[in-house]
């Protein structure tokens, strides 16, 4: 039937089976036999993958069952797609799904239009009983054609997702083969290529279309499309081809030793849109029961040019952009690191075996391991590179040298010697050269020297490959140089409110039941007497009789833009009362109508605070919005709302002397002596800022006796500590 090729209508014959007949569902042949079958090269049948749209009884909990299909899998390496269930968005699922090697499929409600906006999660959902991420990928649930035990027929639900899935991998098998992928495939037939089962799962979830969901302040079409519903999203094999030139392929050709760790250098060019690393290592059968599934552990860690390291899967249950920081992902045989708009420059990519104690790269009698390794998004560098060590300062007091520590490593060539230089210049000149200081295991460390107010330092690192030739951090050298500003923090307070007017303050609106009252408060206040009420003051609670909203809403206020260094934050006051179901009387913060805080209840007073970097430079509106969402349960104090105020942190900067003894400038430096005193009284008298704040505890700009007297102190410590 020319309708049930699907998406490999040239396919040769495929081998179908009748499930009956396995062991795992009383028949007399194991799917270990089956298996080995399909991969045996003297066979007269062979296979690339399998997939299977029926499974075991549905359990929660990884069962022998779960541990049969690792091990078979695991021995054999056939890659395996088996469909989730369809158990109504619960994590009540095939057993067989719940193994670590095969490819557990979920399913996607289409709503019957080509818009992906209004697709929702239906069917079994994650995650597995120790936390791992299930299911792995996800499809549309389309009535599809297939055969059965009485011939062809129709199929739907995750069965459908599953073999649309299995499709899937079979594009992309016939793709390796035909050498899509450089430097892989080019085999004698498709069994002779074809990648490691870990592979091309890597591959399919590195490249996958990974649906957005809610997050506090971002609301999504498909709010119900979460990590555990989504998995790593469905197959976009089109991207996986677009990317093709821009890949690093490990296909477990890489054996890593207990605790050992492998690198990897990955340039990724100005402008690129993400950076996307995968992880994958087949692991031996987990144990029943136990309270983590894989045996083995292997983790990832992606590290950016400037220093910033991502873990494996870190935030990514709550968004699709990995989160900077984390630690070693230990429950998880699948790692990802996906990087929206990357720095661009040389990254660190990094396997490090945590745990190795049962082998799994049973080729060599060492116990050891290998694992699939895919990025996309750059170009593997095979030569010389350059990374910081050291973190990248944004800002550096004025005065004060760096040191900056960076790794220099060969790669597949060699550095030419004497080349490992740094490159810097203060005041935007020519750039003055230095060697940098070895410090071992391939370390080196630059200074670049005290800056002032008025200067903008720039630097940048060189080293010569034998092959190659020069290489830079940053990648362009002196056409884009790292920088930093010169400078220290100080904070201000932009905007602050009380309410201690006793009435609504200018600027400010009220609707429902808000009011500015002293009455109501569950203990001492946070400042003064008033604050802002949702509830009447009669009776100390909400309750109207009938479902009750109201927002309290600031004046415009205008967040100035600051140094990167620097911060903006919204802090506020509050006491939140209410009845003890959670999807009722509820109490939000918007910025702009954007909902940015969701207080926690609490039966007195206390403090949140709210980063508004991302409004730097904007002018906005806070809103305290309280709504009861029915007439029921409403006798609770409410929501109460005082202290609210916007501090800014930014930059400034003082030439100033540190201290009395560099006061004159023509002096020996850092030596006390009569001509610094001369120095401050002139400028004491000349109105110089250096001299009449040298008090820092006086009124700035006015010069008095504690000025003299803070200079004499200084002068009589002796040089600048």
């Amino acid at each position: 039937n020319p309708r049930a090729t699907g998406f490999l209508p040239d396919r040769e014959q495929g081998i179908s089976s009748l499930f009956s007949q396995s062991s795992q569902f009383g028949g007399p042949i194991s799917r270990h036999q089956h298996t080995a079958e399909l991969v045996d090269p003297n066979d007269q049948w062979r296979a690339l993958f399998q997939t299977s749209s029926v499974g075991s009884p549905r359990s929660t909990q990884y069962t022998t069952v779960s541990a049969e299909t690792d091990d078979y899998l695991f021995i054999s390496q056939l890659l395996s797609t088996q469909s989730m269930s369809n158990a109504n968005l619960t994590p009540l699922t095939r057993p067989q799904a719940w193994a670590k090697n095969i490819i557990g499929v979920g399913s996607v409600s289409h709503a019957g239009t080509l818009s992906r906006d209004d697709d929702s999660s239906v069917g079994s959902t994650g995650p597995a009983a120790d936390g791992r991420i299930k299911p792995d990928l996800v499809h549309i649930q389309a009535l599809f054609t297939t055969t059965g035990s009485s011939g062809y027929g129709r199929g739907g639900g995750t069965s459908s997702s599953t073999a649309i899935v299995a499709g899937c991998f079979g594009l992309f098998f016939q793709m390796w083969h035909e050498g899509v992928f450089p430097g892989h495939g080019g085999g004698a037939s498709v069994f002779d290529s074809r990648a490691k089962m870990a592979t091309a799962k890597a591959m399919m979830i590195n490249t996958a279309f990974r649906y957005d969901w809610y997050s506090p302040g971002a609301p999504t079409p498909n709010t119900n499309m979460w990590r555990d519903r989504q998995g790593w999203g469905m197959p976009n094999v089109g991207t996986m081809y677009e990317m093709r030139d821009k890949m690093m392929i490990i296909d477990e050709t890489d054996i890593i030793l207990p605790l050992q760790t492998n690198s990897y250098q990955f340039r990724v060019d100005p402008g690129e849109p993400a950076l996307s690393v995968t992880m994958v290592y087949a692991d031996p059968k987990g144990t029943p029961g136990a309270a983590v599934h894989r045996i083995n552990d292997l983790s990832l860690r992606v590290t950016s040019p400037g220093g910033v390291s991502y873990w494996g899967n870190n935030g990514l249950r709550d968004t699709n952009w990995s989160t900077p920081g984390g630690s070693s992902n230990t429950v998880d045989t699948v790692e990802n690191v996906f990087i929206q708009s990357p720095e661009s420059g040389e990254w660190l990519i990094e396997v490090i075996a945590d745990e190795i104690v049962e082998d799994s790269h049973v080729e060599t009698p060492a116990l050891d391991a290998d694992y699939s390794l895919v990025a996309s998004g750059g170009q593997e560098v095979t030569g010389a590179a350059i990374r910081l060590v050291s973190t990248l300062p944004n800002l550096i007091p004025p005065a004060t040298p760096v040191d900056l520590t960076v790794s220099i490593t060969p790669g597949h060539s060699s550095i030419v010697s004497g080349t490992e230089e740094y490159h810097y210049r203060l005041d935007g000149g020519a750039f003055t050269t230095a060697s940098l200081t070895p410090l071992g295991n391939e370390e080196y460390m630059a200074t670049i020297p005290a800056g002032e107010c008025s200067d903008v330092p720039e630097f940048y690192f060189s080293v010569e490959d034998a092959q190659s030739g020069l290489v830079f951090l940053p990648t362009n050298g002196a056409a884009a140089p790292f920088s930093y500003d010169i400078g220290e923090l100080a904070t201000s307070t932009e905007f602050a409110e009380g309410f201690e007017g006793g009435g609504l303050p200018s600027g400010w609106t009220a609707t429902g039941l808000w009011n500015i009252t002293s009455s109501c408060s569950p203990g001492a206040l946070c400042d003064g007497s008033f604050f802002a009420y949702f509830g009447k003051t009669s009776t100390c609670n909400y309750s109207t009789g009938a479902r009750a909203t109201g927002s309290l809403t600031s004046p415009l206020i205008a967040v100035p833009n600051f140094n990167p260094a620097g911060g903006a934050t919204l802090t506020y006051c509050y006491n939140y009362e209410r009845e003890s179901n959670a999807q009722f009387d509820k109490a939000h913060v918007l910025i702009n109508g954007e909902l940015v805080d969701e207080p926690d209840p609490t039966n007195t007073w206390d403090t949140r605070q709210i980063d508004l970097g991302k409004y730097a430079g904007q002018n906005i509106r806070i809103e305290f919005f309280f709504d009861t969402t029915d007439g029921f349960s409403n006798n609770f104090r409410g929501f109460q709302v005082d202290g609210v105020s916007i501090e800014v942190t930014d930059t400034f900067c003082s030439s100033c002397p540190a201290c009395a003894c560099e006061f004159d400038p023509t002096g020996v430096p850092n030596v006390c002596n009569i001509f610094d005193f001369l120095a401050f009284q002139d400028g004491f008298v000349s109105g110089d800022p250096c001299a009449i704040d040298f008090d820092p505890t006086g009124p700035p700009g006015i010069g008095n006796i504690f000025d003299f007297l803070a200079f004499q102190d200084s002068f009589v410590n002796g040089p600048c500590p």
